[in-house]
């Protein structure tokens, strides 16, 4: 949340400086979580499993687990 007296230009360039710091790290975590996973198998029906965990818990479980945290604190 910016503070609420910024306006115009100094509100759009944090706005795009939050943009890039979160699009960096988010590749910073995803580039190796989704090489590593031809490493850990070769079968192609295996892989696809590792996948749909990876998806279950990260999407699933952790937008629900940050849903109710974000809730909790506010």
């Amino acid at each position: 949340m910016p503070p609420l007296q910024w306006r115009g230009t100094t509100l759009f360039f944090y706005l795009l400086a939050t943009l890039i710091a979160a699009r960096l790290l988010e590749s910073v975590v995803e580039i190796p979580m989704n090489s590593l996973l031809p490493e850990l198998s070769r079968d192609y029906d295996e892989r696809t499993k590792l996948s749909s965990w990876r998806y279950v818990f990260l999407a699933v479980v952790g937008r629900a687990l940050s849903t109710v945290l974000a809730t909790a604190c506010s």
